[in-house]
């Protein structure tokens, strides 16, 4: 196994393990908590991923031109572009912490909003150049440190703001995390053998706009996508319904680490073939991987569905308002894990531009859609449907557009649709299934749903893999842990 392999695998791992922890820690601060302080936070996340967003221009710079500097033997680049990106994120994390100190100041939100604002002017400073740091040594190719640091230091975040949350609520609940992201950001720069002075080179400022401008746009965009159904729910329910929606949504997004794995072994050797100009030895590829996600995603999907209702409804009671939004959004993750491929070939192939007309419609199209919804009487469920459709109709557009560049026929993007919502079905059943599964006992209930499902699955699972061979190939991706 390659050291670039193992190293996936180590950081992958420990991602993982942190975020299972943070589900357990999770569900006890939730029942500590409840719907308003979860909601109250939620909200305050959404205004922090606006803040920060400008931070993926420098991380793709730092990311791209450090190892070319260092490679051409230009140790003075080298240093004037850490010099000038550590000056941008000086400015950043100032100008950042202002817009936190006066939305606390001048905003008229509830007072968990109000101190949660406060704590993140601080939160924030040392969020910034943790992940500058955490980029920093990436660069410096010490991915083993940056692992385990990150896995310590989060499990030392999520027990602090548990315990913390118990003796002091929301108040703990702030601080424990401003603890976590202090220890996280100290220790990097421990590592981090690098030294900094603030400095601000023009050529450096526009080396860095200019290699991160497309990122920035993107960037602005993916974030408005990801946040506006939050946006809309703040601004037309009562704030404790964002908390129903965002810990329904929050548990069955932890599905989406099943496809980021497959793709996170996959998608090297794929941009070596179109690195190489091997394109159709890369449209194979993504031909496989594409079937190996439609076979594995409903069945895994499928599990999480049936078992969202007895997991909240015996663990987190105070959120039962937020089972059904997560079940709709179930249908839009897994749309949503079928286009990846077609992302990373268009940027493989330098179509960036096509990424972002994608991006710019879809993101258009889900205003629409939510603004749509909360003006009908279905509440946080329209909305998770609004999300759930455009989930579909962001994918829908990759395949098209991805197929196009690729050169195909536009029958190969119709038949790859038509295979998408194909497998989909047996997901697609369980809404009927469980409205005619009449059992009163909630673990009853999601046993029967289960086994029908299951069976469902098995069905499909046989007529499909039949032609694909896609669990010989999951099974091959789990064993070896690489792609020929």
């Amino acid at each position: 196994m390659s050291e670039h392999v193992k190293n996936s695998l180590f950081f992958a791992s420990s991602s993982y393990l942190a975020r299972f922890v943070g589900v357990i820690a999770g569900i006890f601060m939730k029942n500590i908590l409840g719907p308003t302080v979860i909601g109250s936070a939620a909200f305050i996340t959404v205004v922090d991923s606006y803040v920060n967003y400008t931070y993926g221009v420098v991380r793709g710079a730092v990311a791209r031109e450090i190892p070319v500097l260092r490679g051409a033997g230009d140790a003075g680049g080298v240093k004037d572009l850490y010099n000038t990106s550590y000056g941008w994120i000086v400015i950043n994390t100032i100008i950042g912490s202002v817009v936190f100190l006066v939305f606390g100041l001048l905003g008229n939100y509830n007072p968990v909003i109000k101190f949660g604002f406060f704590v993140y002017a601080a939160i924030n400073v040392f969020q910034s150049f943790s992940n500058y740091y955490s980029i920093c040594l990436s660069v410096e190719k010490k991915f083993k440190q940056i692992s385990i640091i990150y896995f310590a230091s989060s499990v030392f975040q999520h027990m602090a703001m548990l315990s913390l949350s118990y003796y002091f609520n929301y108040r703990g609940y702030f601080v424990g995390f401003l603890l976590g992201v202090a220890v996280q950001g100290a220790w990097y720069r421990l590592v981090l053998k690098v030294g900094f002075k603030f400095e601000i080179k023009w050529e450096e400022i526009k080396r860095i706009v200019v290699l991160g401008a497309p990122l920035l746009v993107y960037g602005f965009i993916q974030v408005s996508f990801q946040n506006i159904d939050k946006i809309f729910i703040q601004a037309n329910y009562p704030i404790e319904y964002l908390g129903y929606y965002n810990t329904g949504v929050g548990i069955c997004i932890l599905s989406v680490l099943l496809p980021e794995s497959i793709y996170s072994v996959y998608t090297p050797k794929y941009l070596e073939y179109l690195g190489a100009k091997q394109i159709e030895i890369a449209k194979q590829k993504a031909v496989e991987l594409f079937d190996i996600i439609r076979t594995i995603m409903p069945f895994a999907l499928g599990v999480v569905w049936v078992s969202l209702t007895p997991l909240i409804q015996y663990l987190l009671p105070k959120f039962v308002p937020g089972i059904m939004p997560a079940k709709i959004l179930i249908l839009g993750i897994y749309f949503n894990s079928l286009f990846m491929m077609y992302y990373y070939y268009l940027v493989g192939t330098h179509q960036f531009r096509y990424v972002l007309y994608i991006s710019a419609v879809a993101l258009a199209a889900t205003i629409m859609l939510n603004y749509t919804a909360v003006k009908l009487p279905y509440g946080i469920n329209g909305v998770a449907a609004a999300v759930a459709t455009a989930y579909f109709l962001y994918s829908l557009m990759f395949v098209f557009v991805g197929n196009w560049r690729m050169g195909n026929r536009i029958l190969v993007s119709v038949k790859a649709l038509s295979r998408n919502i194909f497998y989909a079905i047996p997901l697609i059943m369980l809404f009927p299934v469980s409205k005619y599964v009449r059992i009163e006992n909630t673990l009853m209930k999601a046993t029967a749903e289960l086994l029908i499902f299951l069976g469902m699955n098995a069905l499909f699972m046989y007529r499909i893999n039949r032609k694909s061979q896609a669990v010989q190939k999951v099974y091959a991706i789990i064993s070896k842990r690489s792609v020929k």
